[in-house]
């Protein structure tokens, strides 16, 4: 975490998106699955097809049903763009494993500077080992039908079911890791 930086605050704690998180939200009496993106413990972000406004969110995961609040919300008009945006995002969290690599660490910001590239860029993503998040978007775009919009939501919340996700995500995240070490230690082909 840099200097400056509140812990306490949800907008400048660290979040993740290497563990898929997910959940079900109510509207109705439907409850409709979605991934929980650049999630931390004070909440996530996730996509939808649904305009769903602003105020209080019922949640769940597995049995366990919670409350939310959806803080904040954006209409994605240009499915490439946000593609593009997620896929940077999730290049610039791989590339901080390779600062110790400087010519690949610099090969990395100049495609993720790049104002497009977005094949190359999923290419690479996906060749380092990281999940390539423009799929889970790309599947509930396909989803709406033709000429669907897409709802980006940013969710905060405090609730304890929600405190055990997160707790589980991060060590299913941590040993997920230490086998890719593991594997990148062995060397291609073992």
């Amino acid at each position: 975490m840099g200097p400056g930086i509140d812990s306490t605050n949800p907008r400048q704690a660290d979040r993740y998106s290497h563990i898929s998180v997910g959940l079900r939200y109510r509207r109705g009496d439907d409850w409709h699955p979605c991934r929980a993106e650049d999630w931390n413990d004070h909440g996530f972000n996730f996509h939808s097809g649904l305009d769903l406004g602003a105020g209080p969110l019922s949640l769940r995961r597995g049995l366990n049903a919670f409350e939310g609040t959806i803080v904040w919300r954006a209409a994605e008009h240009d499915t490439h763009a946000v593609f593009l945006q997620h896929v940077n995002a999730a290049l610039f969290d791989k590339a901080r494993d390779f600062v110790d690599k400087p010519d690949l660490y610099a090969r990395l910001m100049r495609l993720i500077r790049s104002t497009d590239a977005l094949t190359e860029k999923r290419k690479v993503l996906r060749s380092l080992g990281g999940e390539d998040p423009a799929e889970a978007a790309l599947e509930a775009l396909l989803a709406l039908g033709p000429g669907a919009r897409l709802w980006r939501y940013g969710v905060q919340l405090e609730a304890a079911a929600w405190q055990q996700a997160v707790a589980e995500a991060n060590a299913v995240g941590a040993a997920v890791l230490s086998l890719e070490k593991v594997a990148g230690a062995l060397g291609p082909g073992r």
